[in-house]
């Protein structure tokens, strides 16, 4: 049996030295369905090289997953970056 779940998240983006964007939600997660995070970034950041940090959590849930990423932004083409 398959079964949604309802989740909270958020994501900061720095630049090195300090936070440049923050942004929070919740969403039903369909089973079985791959999330897309895209919708969070915001439009228009500058050109270089940044760190999302990434925090999901399930509805009735204490537990937190962390994740980490780095990207780049070049000319509002965003790619993970080693």
């Amino acid at each position: 049996m398959e079964v949604d779940v309802e989740a909270a998240h958020s994501l900061m983006i720095t630049n090195g030295t300090a936070a440049v964007h923050h942004a929070n939600g919740e969403e039903l997660v369909r089973a079985g369905a791959t999330q897309q995070g895209h919708y969070l970034l915001p439009e228009q950041m500058e050109n270089g090289r940044y760190t999302a940090v990434f925090v999901v959590q399930a509805q009735g849930s204490d537990a937190q997953v962390p994740a980490l990423m780095n990207i780049d932004v070049n000319d509002n083409v965003v790619t993970v970056a080693p």
